[in-house]
């Protein structure tokens, strides 16, 4: 979890610096928050569709 806290944080940065803090609604940490539990679920994402790639999981279709 610690790559998603990672990832999160650098893209809080890259938003203030092109969008800015939004009068400070994006300094807040219910925004990072948001923006961590993005990360967060990309993560698990990309976990289940490399286990089905690795044939680890099998589509039920």
């Amino acid at each position: 979890m610690s790559n998603a806290y990672e990832r999160a944080a650098r893209k809080l940065q890259r938003i203030i610096a092109r969008e800015g803090d939004a009068d400070g609604a994006r300094l807040k940490p219910a925004y990072f928050l948001q923006l961590l539990q993005e990360e967060i679920r990309l993560e698990e994402c990309e976990r289940f569709f490399r286990a089905m790639r690795e044939g680890d999981i099998k589509p039920s279709i």
